[in-house]
């Protein structure tokens, strides 16, 4: 019995699950191993699971720690991507650059420590960075694509997207940029390069949208409320919601409308044009206290300039 209140305790105190499955293969060892053949004192079984439970993880631990210590430049490249994988940006622009003290021509430093530039609005460097990355290594696809969002103009864009692709031909993000470039100028290229995009992401909900965007402005309503839903099966927050339930005003879905505005409204509660159009949605059922009182919402708001 005092055994059996033990191994209880024991249970309890481990909450790891995989400490538990080798507890429980322990055990189940123990009570064949003790058969009247080969009796194992309970105390002894105790002793060996506690050295296999914490020496031996200690021990794979210490065969696992990396090689390279803070005065290599790998600790410091591991260290950046691990900051741009958690999007702490200006960090991992300290340690790219330190990085680049190391080994000045370190083609990855230089590609992440860029991105970590663009993403913290810093494009002058980004652009520098960038730039030299295509000049040490001329067929790395991503750096184009970087470049690209920095580009001015839509030609430089698109030759820079183009490029990402020739160099990648499966680079969804690279289709997805040259068709959202593509939008404004050219609505048969937008929409086949979107749809490239999405064949090679379908998870890739902005494509989705821009391709409803150039749905809907072509009649095509039906087909642009589809991408607009598989947006906001995809990632559903304030700005799908709020785009598919535009979508579901301008159908006269009413009900549908004022749905989605109100999920946009509860998860960003201060954009002013979710109250405009969801007091349009309420005026179509002739709900006009609570149109006005998403109209007054909105007046204290104020109209964005």
């Amino acid at each position: 019995a005092a055994k059996n209140h033990f191994s209880d305790t024991l249970f309890f105190l481990i909450d790891d699950p995989i400490l538990l499955k080798i507890l429980r293969l322990g055990l189940k060892v123990k009570f064949m191993w003790t058969r009247p053949k080969n009796p194992i004192p309970f105390e002894i079984f105790i002793a060996a699971f506690v050295i296999a439970v914490f020496a031996v993880p200690q021990f794979a631990q210490k065969s696992t720690t990396p090689a390279y210590d803070d005065s290599t430049y790998l600790y410091w490249q591991e260290k950046g991507i691990a900051e741009v994988s958690e999007k702490d940006f200006e960090d991992a622009i300290n340690s790219f650059t330190k990085c680049l003290g190391l080994d000045k021509n370190n083609v990855q430093c230089l590609l992440k420590r860029g991105i970590s530039y663009s993403r913290t609005k810093k494009y002058s460097a980004a652009i520098a960075d960038l730039d030299k990355v295509i000049a040490l290594e001329p067929d790395l696809a991503e750096a184009y694509l970087e470049r690209g969002k920095l580009a001015i103009g839509n030609e430089e864009e698109i030759r820079y997207f183009t490029k990402a692709i020739k160099l990648k031909p499966d680079y969804a993000d690279a289709y997805y940029q040259r068709g959202l470039t593509y939008f404004l100028s050219d609505s048969a290229k937008s929409l086949a390069d979107n749809s490239k995009a999405i064949e090679l992401d379908p998870e890739n909900f902005e494509a989705h949208i821009t391709r409803g965007n150039i749905l809907r402005l072509d009649g095509k309503l039906s087909q642009a409320l589809a991408d607009y839903s598989k947006a906001v099966e995809i990632h559903p927050d304030d700005r799908t919601y709020y785009i598919r339930g535009q979508m579901y005003l301008e159908m006269k879905f009413f009900n549908k409308a004022v749905e989605d505005l109100t999920r946009s409204a509860e998860l960003r509660p201060d954009y002013y044009w979710t109250y405009i159009n969801r007091a349009k949605a309420y005026r179509g059922l002739r709900k006009l206290k609570l149109a006005r009182a998403d109209e007054k919402r909105a007046a204290q708001i104020g109209r964005p300039q």
